[in-house]
């Protein structure tokens, strides 16, 4: 509806890293069992931008150190992107909007879908002593937040990735060149009048006499 999603994208990117770092640090593990190589790996594919080394130069012993560093990376990946944009004269709310927009339709679609499928199969569940309705709430609830991620992580992950190009400008004939005709050595033809005057018209020639007094007169 044409809305400044700014602030909204700055959620979706925090929320997207902690997720990342809730992957491979949890909070209930310990430091020694970090994948930091791994999270430095997912947050490069997320902002398109080597993020190899953001961990290991620094000495991190919370786990909220490492959350802010990887926020403060995708925080300037984005400003630097948001130049981009802006140096090919194009505003970054509007692209803002495409790709939540496009992020939405693709994945509601696909929502529709499985849960058509879960319809489906849901009266399978009788047999395991569930109760078919309540186990189609449940696990739609399940899907329809595992759809909500999706749209984040695909919404900002295209948006810290975008490039901008310029259309090629097509340019379209507006008139087909005139060829000459090929004569192969014969001589062109001559159109002639197929009108016979008759000898009482008045002469073509525009003398004002008869044909047959004028022009006509050895014809």
């Amino acid at each position: 509806m044409g809305e400044n999603l700014k602030d909204q994208f700055t959620n979706m990117i925090n929320e997207t890293v902690e997720n990342i770092v809730d992957a491979y640090a949890s909070e209930h593990s310990k430091p020694d069992e970090w994948n930091i190589t791994a999270i430095e790996k997912e947050l490069s594919e997320l902002c398109a931008d080597n993020a190899a080394g953001l961990l290991h130069s620094a000495d991190l012993k919370r786990r909220s150190d490492i959350v802010d560093r990887c926020k403060a990376f995708a925080a300037s990946r984005r400003e630097k992107k948001e130049a981009e944009i802006a140096e090919q004269g194009i505003d970054m709310r509007e692209i803002e909007r495409i790709m939540l927009l496009r992020a939405v339709d693709t994945n509601w679609m696909d929502h529709i879908d499985a849960m058509d499928q879960l319809k489906q199969g849901i009266g399978l569940r009788a047999y395991a002593q569930t109760d078919p309705a309540n186990a189609y709430a449940n696990e739609g609830a399940d899907l329809f937040d595992a759809m909500i991620e999706r749209i984040r992580e695909e919404a900002v992950k295209n948006l810290l990735r975008v490039q901008v190009r310029k259309a090629p400008v097509e340019r379209k004939q507006v008139a087909k060149p005139i060829e000459a005709p090929s004569l192969d050595g014969a001589k062109p033809k001559v159109l002639r009048r197929s009108a016979k005057i008759g000898r009482n018209d008045p002469c073509p020639c525009g003398s004002g006499k008869k044909y047959k007094n004028c022009c006509g007169k050895n014809a």
